[in-house]
């Protein structure tokens, strides 16, 4: 009886197991391709009430148990997010069911999210959103960055960040166009940037970043990830009346191992193409090699330039081609190439007079200018770089060749006169930068630097010009100055630097020296076509000088302190014929404190002495035709000067609230043993340098505030500085003190009041005195304002207007009063990625614009000729 009760109970177990696998269903869910859909959805469903579900595996298989289903009206639903949803009816006797999908476009509800700019601050990195700064009429980065609390954009293009100048401008990390970052901002399309970075403390060699002492300032531009797959840009064909043209075209790639920034502009509309390769620090980065490299001497005329923006009054024809390509092999190795030619065409027609007033006497002189300018300059520097954790290398090539040609037409000086004036300027430099970190933790520098120049300059002035100085009253054919001046100059320097207990110990043991042959000569041709050259305007001078330097200095740091001293020592031997020989030891210490009293409050102090020898400029006795109206000579031995400085800074920020604001201060006494001699007709000035004591001191405070109002999406700042300038002039024998004194004031505003309707609004206001034993001999006051509004009138059109308001007071030449008007409109054409735009300048037809000059004893009235009333229209195709 137990056995057969056994059994009986097993095979109602084996029948209830059958049961069970006959209830259960699979199969597999497709898309039209016959791709696997994975996490679809299975229903099995009565009257849309769901019984039972699954979901697909990443094979788009399923199984699905439905034991005590009822076969009528139950239907099995595939369902996944992109496709149509698809149904098979449900039959007990079937259990495989495979669906197929098709893709379904599905609509959105739109959903607008609202959030207000914020600046985010990690260490000493702040990072801006782009898109919280920019609108629909800004075309490049360049555009944003104007517009950012904070950060400030000159009219040259020079970027500055709470009033203190960038070093660098990196695309995603990497520098690609070292200081002459203009061409960057300007083609750089700002939609491709998802965030600008202000790096504080900069220091991009890795093997120095663990004890940071750099004080640079940098912008990171971080591209967004779609736009480093591919070549992007802009191309830009624009043409108008009265013969005008703009064309540009832009090539971008941004990809982690090559970058690449190419450029092709052209262009007569007074855009000065120049400023697209500006280097912003070249300066200084000369003066701390100390390379005192003769510059041209020699002019065609009175260089002033209108006070206008430069699309404002400049004729020209320009062209530029500009590429820059950095290749990485891997992340520490990488080549870059920054090559440009540019041509650049230029026309300026000008009426000048001047009034010098000396104690004694009153002088007037004037003229007309005809001036037609053709520079060139063709640029190469190639750099090799290593950047490792243990190591440091840079080479960098630099080929630089400008061929100038000038011809100018003056009339009024006495009859009129033609010029013609060659300039070719060639240099060569190598510059070799070697760290590395030795086993002890020392830090080795090795620095190379050589160059080789040339320089040589040619001005014919034709008929002769000032027969009573230089040709004893007689009428002669044409006046020829020539210049020729090859140098050679090299830099070397080992420096070692250890850190322990916070202190750092740097020891720096170098040498230089410069080469240099200064050759000039001045001729008159004669009527008869005989030549002579004037003998005491002749130049022959052999410049060597050696120099044999050590530089210790010593660092203290902490999180919130750090005091430097530098005290540098050098032995200087200088000859130069003839028979001139020089031995000086020369000590030239400075010393500063920065203090971090918060983490965004830092004050700066600094203390500088310095004893340096004169240049080559300084001791060449032949006279020297600088330009028509100049003729430049020295009688003193080799001149000393001493200067001091002492400086004071404090900036202040809270980047939370987004408030920037600096105020900086500096004091300078530099004490000369000569003094410039000048003696003043109504047709030319001599100039001639001659042995005595004299100071000038400089005095300056400048400091801006910025802040962005969240509320009013506006962004407001303010700027002011204050300078005075005090020494002795003699003026035809006549010693006096004089002092200048300048005062400037501006405001920068940037609204956005509403998605479609933005204004912008920048004043500035500058008065200068000049005074003369103390009594005042002029002044001058000049207000310039732009303002512009732009708004989207209809979905893909907007509409422009600018203003451009002049006024410059000059107490004895009367009021001077300008506005500039302009229209644009623009057609955004989203099919084919381009904008239409025709814009109206000048709509008033301003033909003629007048500006004032002074300095201590002269005031310049000028008139300029300017470009009238003129439209353009372009069509900007973006290709991304």
């Amino acid at each position: 009886m137990r056995l057969n009760l056994l059994l009986i109970c097993l095979g109602l177990l084996l029948l209830v197991q059958s049961s069970y696998a006959q209830n259960k269903i699979r199969g597999l869910v497709t898309d039209s391709l016959n791709n696997p859909i994975a996490n679809a959805t299975i229903s099995l469903k009565l009257n849309n009430s769901i019984l039972k579900y699954t979901k697909t595996d990443n094979l788009g298989s399923y199984s699905l148990n439905v034991d005590g289903a009822v076969e009528a009206n139950l239907l099995l639903e595939a369902k996944s997010f992109g496709y149509k949803t698809a149904t098979i009816i449900y039959a007990v006797e079937r259990n495989t069911y495979n669906f197929t999908l098709k893709e379904a476009v599905i609509n959105l509800n739109a959903v607008n999210v609202k959030h207000k700019p914020v600046i985010i601050v990690k260490g000493d990195t702040l990072n801006y959103r782009t898109a919280d700064f920019a609108n629909e009429n800004d075309h490049s980065i360049g555009d944003v960055l104007k517009k950012m609390p904070g950060i400030n954009v000159a009219e040259n293009g020079k970027v500055t960040y709470n009033n203190t100048p960038i070093t660098q401008l990196y695309i995603d990390g990497d520098n690609i166009l070292d200081d002459k970052y203009n061409i960057g901002t300007k083609s750089i399309p700002h939609k491709t940037v998802t965030k600008i970075q202000v790096i504080d403390h900069d220091q991009p060699i890795k093997m120095l970043q663990k004890n940071n002492q750099s004080n640079d300032i940098a912008i990171n531009l971080v591209i967004d990830k779609t736009a480093k797959l591919k070549v992007i840009g802009n191309a830009k064909l624009g043409a108008g009346l009265p013969d005008r043209y703009d064309e540009t075209i832009d090539l971008i790639l941004f990809k982690q191992q090559f970058k690449f920034l190419d450029n092709i502009s052209l262009n007569n509309i007074g855009t000065d193409l120049s400023e697209d390769v500006i280097s912003h620090n070249n300066a200084s980065n000369i003066n701390l090699a100390e390379n005192n490299r003769p510059t041209f001497q020699l002019s065609t005329g009175v260089s002033t330039t209108p006070y206008l923006p430069k699309g404002r009054y400049l004729f020209n024809n320009s062209g530029i081609a500009n590429t820059n390509n950095l290749f990485k092999f891997n992340t520490e190795k990488q080549l870059k190439a920054n090559i440009y030619y540019l041509y650049d065409k230029r026309y300026q027609n000008t009426n000048y007079t001047t009034q010098t007033t000396l104690p004694s006497e009153t002088i007037n002189y004037g003229e007309d200018q005809g001036n037609k300018a053709v520079n060139q300059s063709i640029y190469g520097q190639f750099n090799y770089i290593d950047n490792a954790v243990t190591h440091y290398v840079n080479n960098g090539l630099t080929i630089d060749y400008s061929p100038n040609n000038n011809k100018a037409l003056i009339n009024g000086l006495q009859t009129p006169f033609n010029q013609q004036l060659n300039q070719k300027r060639f240099n060569l430099v190598n510059d070799l930068k070697y760290l590395r970190t030795l086993k002890s933790g020392t830090i080795l520098n090795i620095n190379s630097y050589l160059e080789k120049t040339y320089q040589k300059e040619l001005l014919h002035i034709t008929p002769g010009i000032n027969e009573n100085t230089l040709n004893l009253g007689f009428d002669y054919s044409q006046l020829t100055q020539r210049t020729s001046i090859p140098g050679l100059f090299t830099n070397n320097y080992i420096t070692y630097s250890t850190l322990k207990n916070r202190i750092t110990q740097s020891y720096q043991a170098g040498f230089s020296f410069q080469s240099i042959d200064f050759n000039s000569s001045l001729a008159k041709i004669q009527n008869n076509h005989t030549e002579e050259t004037i003998t005491n305007a002749i130049n022959d001078i052999k410049w060597n000088r050696f120099k044999l330097y050590l530089n210790p200095g010593l660092d203290y740091k902490t999180e919130v302190l750090h005091i430097y001293v530098r005290l540098p020592i050098s032995l200087n031997l200088l000859n130069y014929t003839p028979n001139n020989n020089y031995k000086q030891v020369l000590t030239n210490p400075s010393l500063g404190l920065q203090y971090q009293i918060t983490q965004e409050n830092k004050l700066t102090i600094g203390y500088s002495f310095a004893k340096n020898m004169g240049k080559i400029e300084d001791i060449y006795t032949g006279a020297i035709l600088k330009s028509y109206r100049s003729l430049v000579a020295n009688n003193i031995p080799l001149p000393f000067v001493k200067n001091q400085r002492a400086s004071i800074g404090y900036r202040y920020q809270k980047a939370v609230s987004m408030l920037f604001a600096s105020i900086n201060a500096s004091y300078s006494k530099t004490l000369l043993d000569n003094i410039i001699e000048s003696s003043i007709t109504n047709s030319i000035q001599t100039r001639i340098a001659v042995p005595f004591a004299n100071s000038i001191n400089n005095l300056s405070v400048n400091g801006s505030v910025g802040k962005y109002f969240i509320d009013l999406h506006t962004n407001l700042g303010f700027e002011a500085s204050i300078s005075r300038n005090t020494g002795k002039q003699l003026q035809n024998n006549v010693l006096f003190p004089y002092k200048n004194n300048s005062l400037t004031f501006g405001i920068n505003n940037s609204t956005k009041f509403s998605k479609n309707i933005n204004w912008i609004l920048r004043s500035n206001f500058t008065t200068t005195q000049s005074f003369i034993n103390d009594l005042e001999n002029s002044s001058l006051e000049q207000l310039r304002q732009y303002s512009k509004i732009d708004a989207t009138i209809f979905r893909k059109v907007t509409m422009g207007f600018a203003a451009n308001h002049i006024f410059i007071h000059q107490p004895k030449q009367g009021n001077l009063n300008y506005l500039f008007t302009d229209v644009n409109l623009k057609y955004k054409w989203t099919k084919i990625k381009t904008d239409f735009e025709l814009s109206i300048n000048n709509i008033s037809n301003i033909k003629s614009f007048d500006s004032y000059f002074i300095d201590a004893i002269s005031i310049t009235s000028a008139s300029y000729i300017i470009p009238g009333r003129n439209a353009l229209l372009k069509a900007i195709f973006a290709f991304n």
